[in-house]
């Protein structure tokens, strides 16, 4: 997995981090108001809350283990592709082996069709001579 990745990971939980905490400022904020001076109503506001607070949780748990997933993914991608580079190594190699097959019969066979080529010339000028 590229560097970039990695970066572009570190900047995200960076960010996850920072918004995480300032809804938690606020919502700390929200409980501290002094206007909130009915017991119940505060209780009824710190329930509302907490319920905000494991909401907002659930949602930042969800999204690291959408990042988790996202690695994996990109780990997974990575092994494909070195797979994919190797084999397209090896067929290369293939291939060019079998072009200097190719060439190596070719001129075999050139060299034997000369000398049959020569030979019948040899013959047909010693046939026509005599």
């Amino acid at each position: 997995v590229s560097a970039d990745f990695h970066s572009s990971l570190k900047n995200y939980d960076s960010l996850i981090q920072k918004k995480k905490e300032s809804i938690q400022a606020e919502l700390t904020n929200i409980l501290n108001m002094s206007l909130v001076n009915d017991s119940e109503k505060y209780t009824e506001l710190a329930k509302i809350v907490g319920e905000l607070e494991d909401t907002i949780n659930q949602h930042f748990e969800e999204e690291k283990l959408k990042k988790q997933k996202m690695e994996q993914d990109f780990e997974r991608f990575d092994r494909i592709k070195h797979l994919i580079d190797t084999q397209l190594d090896e067929l290369k190699r293939y291939f060019d082996e079998l072009d200097a097959g190719i060439n190596e019969i070719k001129d075999s066979h050139k060299s034997k069709f000369r000398e049959q080529l020569d030979t019948f010339l040899r013959e047909f000028n010693k046939i026509k001579t005599e």
